[in-house]
């Protein structure tokens, strides 16, 4: 260990020590949580306040790894056996005790039984929660939540072969390639059990079908602001995880400026974010999340950034730099594999670093991931600065702030719906007219149009029809009733001029 290495500080695996507590057993629950995650080294003759080396006396090592081992025996359980190495840094001894990952998790202090279950969070050593422990009895049986078989429920046959050949179909349309799926293979998958003549679906078989856990969902938004308080479209999205996928896809899609290239004859939209990068991270998040949490993927796009929320943390010890390198450790493998066969997921653990050579390859900002105690975050920018990159033929959007182009309502009615830019493409302006009074008219024959409508309607970019909106609401032309999901408008002066409002 180099004193630069000491500098940066305790991690999710390292923790510093000045000495051995004589009172405070508070090291060995760290030594709980690195057995129950990726292991860790506690190191002893740090100071973990000010990083100062104090070593430890060369006289009486030995007999305090005797000690150590004695008091990690003693109180821990499952059996966790470390291993004792001595450095010399700034000619002073540190001892370091390594921990290594356990395969008998969970591992706790005996004496609180699996009340004294600990894990590592960043820096910081806690109690693991409930959902955390049951993840942890799991896969100390090398089984995982979503390969339990649920002996109390039954599911027709035909449900395996429906899902079978939606497998078979996704091979061919993502890989091009013919496959031939049957329930007995699946039930080799681990996706079902046969007993008595009847099937028992896995909690993964549920999942993918009909789907009837309640956090087993995606939550999708737009909102107005980057604080997230105004909602301008919302959507539950339920059933199977397959459909799932593709409907949020399709949610973040429509809610993103969108330019367009030409290539010979042809139009070519190009989004402001690369739409397969917003898929991988989709599809990593269904995959990844922990489906034990009282909670559901959420999906939010404001102004300034698309982002992707998945319940649970990094999974079985993964930290970010693994995660970052490429490396992968599945929760739900039953989910990933049928991913994989279905060609949604190309190669494991490539989905992270395949959504930052997306956006490069883009020329957008590379995508924010952060992962938490209980969540993982994936954040993709909105610069508003030619967002959507370069076309194949030297295209771009032609994005300034919010827009794909100066809106009509920017420009006062004037525009002409052409880019204003030096490059080919070409947006997706068309809206001509009073705007205003054009959003005023759908919304008073069609009060429960959605922001989308107006777009189609108007021939707005997403950011031109919101500003049109807040102008309207200020100026008491315009009030909302209700939820973005189940509301309505209410227009409150229906008299509309052809050259402006009256």
């Amino acid at each position: 260990m180099t004193p630069e290495e000491i500098q940066k500080g305790e991690t999710d695996r390292l923790e510093f020590k000045r000495e051995v507590p004589k009172k405070d057993n508070r090291y060995l629950k760290t030594v709980v949580a690195f057995a129950n995650g990726a292991g860790g080294s506690l190191v002893f003759g740090i100071d973990d306040g000010t990083l100062e080396v104090v070593g430890v006396p060369d006289d009486g090592i030995r007999q305090l790894e005797d000690g150590l081992a004695s008091a990690i025996s003693a109180a821990c359980t499952p059996p966790i056996v470390p291993a004792f190495s001595r450095e010399t840094v700034d000619g002073k001894t540190i001892l370091v005790v390594d921990i290594y990952p356990g395969r008998s998790t969970p591992y706790h202090i005996k004496a609180e039984g699996l009340g004294g279950v600990y894990v590592r969070v960043g820096a910081t050593t806690r109690k693991a929660e409930r959902e955390q422990v049951e993840e942890l009895i799991l896969r100390g049986g090398n089984r995982t939540y979503d390969a339990v078989v649920r002996e109390n429920e039954t599911v027709p046959e035909s449900t395996l072969k429906a899902l079978a050949r939606r497998i078979e179909a996704a091979r061919l349309d993502n890989a091009g390639e013919k496959t031939k799926v049957t329930p007995l293979m699946m039930e080799g998958w681990g996706l079902a059990k046969k007993q008595g003549g009847k099937w028992h679906p896995s909690v993964a078989l549920g999942w993918l079908t009909a789907n009837g856990d309640h956090f087993a969902r995606i939550h999708c938004a737009l909102f107005a602001d980057d604080e997230c308080t105004e909602f301008l479209d919302r959507q539950e999205l339920s059933g199977s995880l397959i459909d799932q996928v593709e409907e949020a896809h399709r949610f973040v899609l429509r809610s993103i400026r969108r330019g367009a290239s030409i290539e010979g004859l042809y139009r070519k939209d190009v989004y402001e974010l690369p739409p397969e990068a917003l898929r991988e991270a989709i599809v990593n998040a269904v995959a990844h999340r922990d489906y034990r949490l009282h909670a559901c993927i959420q999906v939010s796009v404001s102004p300034g950034r698309v982002e992707i929320l998945s319940p649970g943390a990094l999974f079985d010890g993964l930290t970010k730099e693994e995660m970052l390198e490429g490396k992968s450790r599945l929760r739900n493998p039953l989910v990933a594999d049928v991913f994989h066969k279905m060609a949604i997921i190309e190669k494991w653990g490539t989905g992270i670093r395949r959504m930052f050579a997306l956006c490069r390859k883009s020329g957008v900002s590379a995508p924010i991931v952060i992962p938490g105690a209980s969540t993982v975050s994936v954040r993709f920018l909105r610069s508003g600065e030619t967002s959507g990159g370069k076309a194949e033929n030297g295209g771009r959007l032609q994005s300034k702030g919010a827009n794909n182009e100066k809106s009509q309502a920017e420009n006062k009615g004037k525009s002409n719906g052409k880019s204003k830019g030096k490059g080919k493409g070409k947006s997706n302006g068309k809206s001509k007219g009073n705007t205003p009074g054009r959003i005023l008219a759908v919304l008073s024959s069609n009060p429960q149009a959605t922001v989308n409508d107006l777009i189609e309607a108007t021939g707005l970019s997403l950011s031109g029809v919101e500003k049109n909106i807040r102008e309207l609401k200020r100026a008491n032309r315009l009030k909302r009733h209700g939820p973005a999901r189940g509301g309505h408008w209410e227009v409150v002066e229906k008299t509309i001029g052809t050259g402006g409002m009256v």
